[in-house]
């Protein structure tokens, strides 16, 4: 039986795959909390840091952390300013760009690291 170390995942599309997996993942604890982010966000979010490390052009992962990162600040300013907005934290910015982070990793080579982060990171969330 193969570990997931060992597993096939050279190929671009399984790399794909597991990142949008992974966000799934990550996602599934927010949208259960009732959160405006989740699954299809964080999924999608995993998503866009796996096809922008696949593409293999260092300034669009660098472009697309930076794109992660203020729309997190603006959705974190957002819920400060707005108190009808429900769902909306810190909390849910940082684990998006954890997300993103993970669809990197998984994009990089490095499926078990991504899945590590993942998990610890909703163990986290969970434990509020």
């Amino acid at each position: 039986m193969q570990t997931l170390a060992q597993l096939p995942l050279e190929s671009e599309v399984a790399q794909v795959v597991l990142a949008g997996a992974l966000g799934l993942f990550l996602g599934l604890e927010r949208e259960w909390s009732h959160k405006s982010a989740g699954i299809r966000t964080f999924s999608l979010t995993s998503l866009l840091g796996a096809v922008f490390t696949v593409v293999d052009v260092e300034p669009l992962v660098v472009v697309g952390g930076a794109l992660v990162i203020v729309q997190g600040v603006l959705v974190a300013v957002q819920a400060m300013l707005d108190d009808d907005i429900d769902g909306l934290s810190l909390t849910t910015s940082v684990s998006l760009l954890v997300a993103y982070g993970v669809g990197v990793l998984v994009a990089s080579g490095y499926p078990l690291e991504a899945v590590t982060v993942t998990v610890l990171s909703s163990l986290l969330l969970v434990l509020k």
